[in-house]
């Protein structure tokens, strides 16, 4: 093997160093798979469906290149396309400074929080070790030429398998106790409540990781396609301060609600949360839950179709 100058190492140092950084970063948005796709649903520009597969090929795209460049592969169309990679990224982040959206732009998943101007400046970092990186030495070693079609299979089989994309693994019917429901209309004030029209009902708790993030999804769409607060009824399981946290650090626009007994919840829901339930005259014509969110069927509700 040829002996390395010292330039030699500085430059297979950033190629190895970046790699890292690329896996890593797809590795902590994985991690918090669930928040990385409402970040790209929130934006509205594709529907919850598409934001869910659109997060894991960023996923996917990381685990490549981060593959490629850790075992130190040189490729022309591979380098063009990781110096495509921190582009786009770097654009899209001078776009959100641009217009003034703050927050954690999700580059390294929930694990630590960036803003824009943050993660620019973290990427600026990194182009100038994926210039570096551009000079590094190829070596030769066995399967060389099998390698990056391995680290393909695998970063697909982690991107999508391990945590499967919408609608996979979804249940073929929201639990529901009818019976449950109907009393609990009959004894509680929603019974008097209830409008003519159409009205949603949602029930979830403030402890509940997934009624977290049904919250949310609800949220941005009622942003888009807004309804009267008076036909949204929120029944939460938790105590006034711990409702007022879940708005906040959930950034979901407080709500009209009223607390509920536990355990008519876990009857009701049959132990799922969250429940949300689509009533039109007081019967229910459409319900879900975090699985089985229908945001078609919901959006149409919402424009009364």
């Amino acid at each position: 093997m040829e002996k390395l100058s010292c330039k030699d190492w500085v430059c297979l140092g950033c190629r190895i160093l970046l790699g890292i950084i690329f896996i890593v970063s797809a590795t902590l948005k994985l991690i918090s798979i669930d928040a990385f796709e409402l970040y790209i649903f929130g934006y509205e520009w594709f529907n919850f469906g598409v934001s869910t597969y659109l997060a894991r090929l960023v996923i996917l795209a990381e685990y490549f290149v981060g593959g490629i460049f850790l075992f130190t592969l040189r490729n022309r169309w591979i380098d063009l396309f990781c110096g495509g990679l921190l582009g786009g990224f770097s654009l899209f982040l001078i776009y959100l400074i641009i217009a003034g959206i703050d927050g954690n732009c999700h580059c390294f998943g929930d694990a630590f929080e960036f803003s824009p101007l943050e993660s620019l400046v973290k990427n600026i970092v990194l182009i100038v070790l994926y210039f570096f990186a551009l000079k590094s030495r190829n070596f030769n070693f066995p399967f060389k030429n099998k390698l990056p079609i391995l680290i393909s299979i695998a970063a697909l089989i982690v991107s999508f398998a391990i945590r499967p994309p919408y609608p996979w693994g979804l249940y073929k019917e929201t639990p529901l106790d009818s019976d449950k429901f109907v009393q609990f209309l009959e004894q509680d004030s929603l019974y008097g409540g209830l409008s003519d029209g159409e009205d949603l009902v949602f029930f979830l708790s403030t402890k509940c990781k997934y009624c977290k993030l049904a919250a949310k999804r609800l949220d941005i769409i009622l942003k888009k396609y807004p309804y009267p607060t008076e036909n949204i009824h929120l029944y939460i399981w938790g105590t006034d301060e711990g409702v007022a946290k879940f708005f906040k650090e959930n950034e979901v626009t407080p709500l009209p609600y009223q607390l509920i007994n536990p355990i008519t919840l876990l009857d009701i829901s049959k132990g799922k949360m969250p429940l949300l339930l689509l009533l039109k005259n007081g019967e229910v014509v459409g319900k879900m839950n975090n699985t089985t969110f229908n945001e078609g069927l919901l959006i149409n509700f919402l424009n009364n179709k």
